[in-house]
């Protein structure tokens, strides 16, 4: 658990840094960057990049300004085929719309896209479904919510690997990442 949490610290940085220097106008092949971007963005995130895919596929979330910079929270969801869940397990990427999740799961997913690269999968329980919210700065605890936007607490390792057990339907269904906003006025 802490060689995971060491690696998502090195994923904050490295996501900081390409946040923090971007792409400009300027760049000589910014699609390239933007590429392997997303291709370190995926490792580090257990996504699988859809052969041949570009960034064009990219949905601009929400808009914010944070320390004075304007940034924006981009949906990134079509660059990616498959994510690996838990024990390694390789699920399907099936792009649900930020609009189209429960009201407290979209507010918990944009305020995670935020601050760093999210990863949202949904999982079906018993009926419902549940929304696991991963970004580096969870990584650390389960973030499983109802779609209420209650967090489903486990009493212990066993009643996790049970409801996991249950659990069908698994699939990521949105990743988001913070970036500066291109061409805007400073």
């Amino acid at each position: 658990m802490r060689e995971l949490g060491i690696l998502w610290m090195l994923t904050l940085i490295l996501s900081g840094i390409v946040s923090l220097t971007g792409c400009s106008s300027e760049d000589e092949d910014s699609l390239t960057t933007n590429s392997s971007h997303y291709e370190l963005l995926g490792e580090l995130m257990g996504l699988t990049q859809k052969k041949g895919q570009n960034d064009s596929k990219m949905i601009v979330v929400k808009l914010f300004e944070r320390s004075g910079l304007k940034r924006q929270v981009v949906d990134i969801t079509d660059q990616f085929e498959s994510a690996i869940f838990k024990d390694d397990k390789k699920i399907p990427v099936s792009h649900v719309y930020v609009e189209q999740l429960p009201p407290a799961i979209q507010e918990k997913a944009i305020s995670a896209g935020e601050d760093m690269s999210t990863r949202v999968c949904r999982i079906e329980y018993e009926g419902e479904f549940y929304y696991d919210i991963y970004s580096v700065f969870s990584s650390a605890w389960i973030n499983l919510f109802n779609s209420n936007g209650e967090r489903h607490d486990f009493q212990s390792a066993e009643d996790y690997a049970v409801f996991m057990n249950r659990a069908t339907n698994i699939s990521c269904i949105l990743v988001l990442i913070s970036e500066p906003v291109k061409n805007a006025e400073k």
